[in-house]
């Protein structure tokens, strides 16, 4: 078996806005690594094994054990 790579996604305005509220890092940081994300998915999708979207167009996390669970089910 070996490991599995796991891609946790969601709403990106949702992320976006929870990533601005930390204020740890510039909005520039966030626009740098989806450009990275975006000009790299050809290579970046074809090794995730499971993609599972963290957070909700509510703004809501899915919290630690339902995430846990989630895992175990895919």
């Amino acid at each position: 078996m070996g490991a599995q790579l796991w891609w946790f996604d969601g709403d990106r305005d949702m992320a976006l806005d929870s990533f601005m509220r930390r204020g740890t890092v510039s909005k520039a940081a966030w626009d740098y690594q989806l450009l990275g994300i975006s000009q790299n998915w050809a290579k970046i999708g074809v090794v995730i094994d499971h993609r599972i979207d963290v957070i909700g167009s509510d703004g809501v996390y899915v919290p630690p054990d339902k995430l846990y669970e989630m895992m175990l089910s895919e």
